[in-house]
């Protein structure tokens, strides 16, 4: 039977699990559950660790002697830069995200977790935004914080600035930004100074411990948990095989509401948009994806033109809007 940890052992273990890529939430739960030591993991084989969770694992990644000093490191930079953690085991866990099937084991954060228990409106898009987009995502990230409510995007040049900036103009606007990296290394660099504000104001978190690198695969990780958070999703603008619409599409899995911002479809966006799919036809063996005129003519995803028409679209029965994007799709489908 496991004995009971101690709070540094168990920060310890919660480290070295979160840094386990091969195994699911559940899977990291239940390592954490069965390990009583992070130096127990130097003991462990794969068969074992096949054992613990219930299924055969067949990975060459496995190097559990590795894994105590890793968590260690971890550790060291969480006291060096005041980084906080929670479980999907503990109280303060944000209770949005124990509604998902995939679910983080941990989360890793700075300043105010507390923020998540209102009610979240996340914003995504293109990072080549137009100026109308920008303008349009900063303007309703200030309205929805100025109501109360909590602006949750991914820290990303684009629409994700618009969007924390815009939160942070209102006078006590709170706003959290999802890291696809350990939070102690911003990505992109240049958003190191959003990055402070919206730690005063709110909380920067990621499921990866300290000291984790900002790889590809992370960043499509990152958009299930700003879905995830989210109450409401809204797409500001979305070029094809945009990373805006991974994060619609678990939006969509996860019963979220979703939304598309009108200025989606402004001029510069659908010039956007047609330079895009012009490089991507040039691809070889790039796959159809959904565009966002899919969403909209569909999906019933609504347009709306700012904060306050969402406001009004929340009230109205579903189906009710229409809006005609036949004249655009030439510019999104691939």
């Amino acid at each position: 039977m496991p004995t009971e940890k101690t709070s540094a052992e168990r920060e310890l273990v919660a480290l070295a699990v979160s840094g386990i890529t091969f195994l699911s939430p559940r899977e990291k739960s239940v390592m954490y559950e069965a390990v009583n030591s992070v130096d127990e993991f130097a003991l462990l084989e794969i068969k074992d660790i096949s054992d613990i969770i219930g299924r055969t694992v067949k990975s060459r990644s496995w190097d559990g002697k590795s894994l105590p000093a890793s968590a260690r490191r971890s550790r060291a930079i969480m006291h060096t830069f005041d980084i906080q953690y929670t479980t999907v085991l503990s109280d303060d866990y944000p209770s949005a995200l124990s509604n998902i099937p995939d679910k983080p084991f941990a989360i890793f954060y700075r300043g105010n977790l507390d923020i998540l228990k209102n009610q979240c409106v996340g914003i995504v898009g293109s990072r080549l935004l137009t100026p109308e987009g920008k303008r349009d995502a900063a303007t309703f990230a200030k309205a929805a914080a100025e109501a109360g409510l909590t602006v949750v995007s991914g820290l990303a040049s684009g629409a994700d600035s618009a969007a924390h900036i815009g939160a942070l103009q209102a006078e006590s606007g709170r706003t959290a930004a999802v890291l696809p990296s350990g939070i102690d290394t911003i990505v992109p660099a240049s958003n190191k100074a959003i990055a402070a504000a919206v730690v005063k104001r709110g909380c920067l978190l990621s499921e990866y411990p300290p000291g984790t690198p900002p790889l590809n695969w992370r960043f499509v990780q990152r958009n299930r948990i700003i879905a995830g958070l989210s109450e409401d999703i809204l797409v500001v603008q979305a070029p094809p095989a945009s990373g805006a619409l991974i994060t619609a599409d678990f939006a969509e899995e996860y019963d979220r509401n979703l939304y598309v911002l009108k200025s989606a479809f402004c001029q510069k966006a659908l010039t956007a948009a047609m330079l895009k799919k012009q490089k991507l036809q040039a691809e070889k063996g790039k796959k159809k994806r959904k565009s966002i005129c899919d969403y909209v003519a569909n999906d019933g995803v609504p347009v709306v033109e700012d904060f306050a028409d969402f406001v009004k679209c929340k009230s109205e029965a579903p189906g009710t809007r229409f809006f005609d994007v036949s004249e655009f799709s030439g510019f999104f489908e691939i």
